[in-house]
């Protein structure tokens, strides 16, 4: 129902409900997450894998609505399949009338391909068999993300006991993430599952080389699989050469505050490292590379309320910095461990690097995660939290359904701070209140 009323291929910016009709969808959203993390939590044996399949097919009722993304996949894919280039704006592939251009935000309309060959090719041939089909479109790439999450389901099954395996199906495929991000709102993140699954189905049998490979080919589907790969290829290392740890913990320090510095200079001088000068941002900017991540508090206030935008950027200096600290100590921690439990301490650092430490923190950017669930679950303070984590991070989209059409900056930035502490509050107040005496 919630779906059928905001569904992205209907209703636009232009035609948005009035924030007294959002809200009340907002309280249907909510109660259907809540059902679907009550039924998460309860459903493990193998008797749900059939339940945990039709929830899916359910799902693929609903039409994308909670994100534009999807909109600038079927965009991007329609401008390939006509013979432009991933580098061509949409607005000279497509053409100014183009339905799908219309469709998207005014700002989108002359972006480029962001992603891989792999996923470009993809989106390429998607947009043959759809054609100006808006609607065919997404519902392919929502079937795409669907049957990639379940690949990756039954992969990180096979990576785990054989008496645990049903319950690592349904911990990957019924999480509420899974549901939301990848087979509704079709994010392209869902194509990493299969491989860090797989990954893992390596590592776990001693195979570490075939899995950095398997890791290494997200890189051609999006670039943010290197937050994944970069610690699992520091752990192979500092695994392989024990007594030159501390060389290495020297030299990944140096590489953190080569990159910041590098950054600064980009942003500052408007140098040519675009990618790297947009995570670091510029003091002038109308609001801080910075969404439901623990981050925004500080750098909200700094901008709106104390009017000092030099120290709200410089927050998001600290915490990159940070960010690139923590993967480095955690590879260096599961390099020390032993390495049955190797998978499991990256696995916990990724976690808390997303919750705590990443700015621009999307909650499908967590899709690459759901394989290490099953790892973590053992430890029951943290399993607690990700799993409060993995609900929040696709709970705060009640706020979307009213709210979703702003452009004041200073709105924007308040919608920001209120979707974060939907999204990091919960999780971490559990966190706090089960740690070790």
């Amino acid at each position: 129902m919630v779906a059928a009323r905001f569904r992205l291929d209907h209703t636009l910016c232009e035609a948005w409900p009035a924030p007294r009709t959002g809200w009340t969808y907002a309280v249907i959203y909510l109660a259907a997450i809540a059902a679907l993390a009550w039924a998460w939590r309860r459903l493990q044996g193998p008797s749900a894998i059939a339940l945990v399949v039709a929830a899916h097919a359910v799902a693929l009722l609903a039409a994308p609505f909670l994100s534009s993304d999807p909109l600038m996949y079927v965009a991007i894919g329609r401008a390939l399949a006509g013979g432009a280039s991933a580098s061509t704006d949409l607005s000279t592939a497509l053409g100014p009338g183009h339905p799908f251009l219309i469709a998207l935000p005014q700002a989108w309309r002359v972006g480029t391909s962001a992603y891989g060959p792999a996923w470009n090719a993809l989106a390429s041939g998607i947009g043959r068999i759809a054609g100006d089909d808006l609607g065919l479109a997404l519902r392919l790439h929502q079937a795409v993300s669907a049957a990639a999450v379940l690949a990756g389901a039954c992969l990180t099954a096979r990576a785990v006991a054989p008496s645990r395996r049903a319950a690592a199906f349904v911990m990957v495929a019924l999480c509420p993430l899974s549901i939301v991000e990848a087979t509704v709102n079709a994010h392209n993140d869902a194509l990493l599952v299969p491989l860090v699954a797989g990954a893992l189905l390596a590592w776990t049998r001693g195979r570490i080389a075939l899995a950095i490979a398997v890791l290494t080919l997200g890189l051609a589907v999006k670039a943010s699989m290197a937050i994944v790969l970069g610690p699992v290829v520091l752990t192979a290392i500092l695994a392989l050469f024990p007594e030159r740890r501390q060389r290495i913990r020297a030299l990944a320090i140096g590489v953190t505050l080569g990159l910041v510095a590098l950054g600064t200079f980009s942003s500052l001088a408007n140098g040519p490292l675009d990618a790297l000068a947009r995570i670091v941002g510029r003091p002038d900017v109308p609001y801080d590379h910075c969404t439901r991540s623990l981050e925004c508090l500080p750098r909200v206030l700094f901008r709106f309320v104390a009017h000092m935008p030099t120290a709200a950027w410089a927050t998001g200096l600290v915490f990159r910095a940070l960010g690139i600290l923590w993967l480095g100590l955690g590879a260096l921690k599961a390099a020390s461990a032993p390495p049955e439990a190797r998978a499991r301490v990256l696995a916990w650092t990724l976690v808390f690097y997303f919750l705590l430490l990443h700015g621009w923190a999307q909650s499908w950017y967590l899709l690459p995660l759901l394989p290490a669930l099953p790892f973590l679950s053992d430890d029951e303070r943290h399993t607690a939290a990700i799993r409060v984590y993995f609900v929040s991070a696709v709970a705060y989209y009640a706020l979307v359904l009213p709210y979703s059409c702003l452009d004041n900056p200073i709105t924007v930035a308040i919608a920001d701070l209120a979707e974060a502490a939907i999204t990091v509050f919960p999780p971490l107040v559990v966190l706090l209140r089960r740690r070790s005496p």
